[in-house]
């Protein structure tokens, strides 16, 4: 049986650029990403559907069900 290892914490994702526009600091805070995908050894793209009820994400109102992408360059190389 392969071994879990901690790649990210979604909670806690290094911005110090702000380009989330959230400060230094962005959050991924779901309990389903609908998806993970590596790009390569070092970056994942991770996708949420907001269209679940009570889920709506982080879109304004009126916005609800646009699915939400983001691009982590992770600190280390993905375990092999």
């Amino acid at each position: 049986m392969a071994e879990t290892v901690l790649v990210a914490d979604l909670l806690e994702i290094a911005d110090p650029g702000n380009l989330s526009g959230r400060g230094a600091r962005f959050t991924f805070p779901f309990i389903t990403p609908e998806a993970v995908w590596p790009e390569d050894l070092q970056t994942l793209v991770l996708v949420n559907d907001n269209n679940y009820p009570g889920g709506g994400g982080r879109a304004p109102s009126g916005f609800e069900g646009r699915a939400e992408f983001i691009r982590l360059r992770l600190p280390a190389r993905l375990p092999r």
